[in-house]
């Protein structure tokens, strides 16, 4: 997700983001409301129907970025790539 969210502000600095950015981010996004527990999937999943309205309407971009999205996504990471 951090990777997406840097890649994304630099897109939308050079007014190179599309639709497929904020698919991307939605499928993120949905992939840690499986991993959180219901309060906050909810609002994960509130997030990614969110980020799926942004690819229709990228002017709206800017929600996509949010600091809680940010703290969100921070509080469930995706481990699986993880090594010790």
């Amino acid at each position: 997700f951090l990777t997406w969210r840097k890649d994304l502000t630099k897109r939308l600095a050079a007014s190179l983001s599309g639709r497929v950015d904020f698919l991307i981010g939605a499928e993120l996004v949905a992939a840690a409301a499986e991993r959180a527990p219901e309060a906050d999937a909810t609002r994960l999943r509130q997030w990614v129907l969110a980020l799926r309205s942004f690819a229709d309407d990228p002017n709206e971009h800017p929600r996509g970025l949010s600091d809680e999205l940010f703290e969100l996504m921070n509080r469930y990471p995706d481990r699986a790539q993880a090594r010790r």
